[in-house]
This record gives C-alpha cells, sequence and structure tokens, in this order.
C-alpha cells in the first residue's frame, strides 16, 4: 500500500487572514491621518482669512472714522466738528481727520495699537502721520480671537485719497 502525504493548511490561512487584517490596519490609519492633516490645512487657511478679513475690517474703521469727521454737515472737518466715538478712534477728544492731517499725530503706535471690531473679526490699528499731510500709512493688524492666525496690511494714503475721503484736507485749521 502506498503513503498518501497530507499537508496541513490550517497554519497558512491564519498566516493569509493576518497579512490581510495587517494591510488593511494599515491602509485604515493612513487614511485617518490623511483626513486629519487635511482638517488641519482647512482649519489653518480658514483661520488666515479670516485674520485678512479682520485687517481690512480695520482699515476699514480708519477711512470711516476719517469720513465722519465732518458731524455739522458742512463738508469740511474743522473746530466746529465734535469728537464722538465714531471719528475719534484712539478716544484723544480730536477727530481723527483732523488729528492726522491737520497735526500731524499718529494713532496709535506699533506698540500701542488700537483694537476696533472687537469680537471674533478683532483688528489692532495705527495710523503713521509723520509724512502728513502728503501721506498717511494705515497699519492694520488681523488676528481673529480665537486663532492663533494674523494677517498685516499696510495702506498708503495719499493726499488726493484724503480729498476724496472727506474734501476737508484745504479746509482743515
Amino acid at each position: 500500500m502506498r503513503e498518501v502525504w497530507q499537508r496541513d493548511e490550517a497554519g497558512a490561512a491564519l498566516i493569509t487572514g493576518l497579512i490581510i487584517m495587517t494591510g488593511l490596519a494599515v491602509l485604515g490609519a493612513a487614511a485617518f491621518f490623511t483626513a486629519d492633516i487635511d482638517r488641519l490645512i482647512t482649519k489653518n487657511y480658514e483661520g488666515s482669512i479670516q485674520a485678512l478679513y479682520a485687517a481690512e475690517a480695520g482699515a476699514e474703521k480708519v477711512f470711516n472714522a476719517f469720513k465722519m469727521g465732518d458731524t455739522t454737515g458742512d463738508g469740511a472737518v474743522d473746530g466746529n466738528d465734535t469728537a464722538n466715538t465714531d471719528n475719534d478712534l484712539d478716544g484723544d477728544g480730536t477727530i481723527d481727520f483732523l488729528q492726522v492731517f491737520a497735526n500731524k499725530e499718529d494713532i496709535g503706535s506699533d506698540d500701542n495699537r488700537i483694537v476696533v471690531n472687537s469680537g471674533d473679526t478683532r483688528a489692532f490699528i495705527w495710523v503713521d502721520a509723520s509724512e502728513a499731510p502728503t501721506l498717511v500709512y494705515i497699519h492694520s493688524r488681523g488676528n481673529p480671537a480665537g486663532t492663533k492666525n494674523r494677517k498685516d496690511i499696510t495702506l498708503a494714503l495719499t493726499t488726493s485719497g484724503a480729498n476724496i475721503i472727506n474734501g476737508a484736507l484745504n479746509n482743515a485749521p
């Protein structure tokens, strides 16, 4: 009689199953980490865009403060106008338009910025009037609450731009 050899294949099936399970686990972990990295990139991008919007809103606040200087309706910022929360961002009692273009005084400083638009779209601004009335630099830093993102923008405002904003540059005391 002839002997028949039989191979025990139970171990091979176990090893094959473990290899397949390990491969699936590695693919699952890779998918998880890829999704997590994408989430972090999206969050950073969102915070960066919010910071830019906040910086732009801060600069717009300065423009509006310059526009709101004329409180008597005569079209020129002069001694008859009164300082208020709309036209005096630094709260020193001088209308911002006069402070910058007539008195050549800065609004805030790089180390002591003025907070505007508090809340999620907060911005820190200061206005450099060292070359006024010919040229004024508006510096705005957007730093939304709850993020580490920050964007700085600097706008140069010339005399012609100031006349467009207020029309009162030549009439200022």
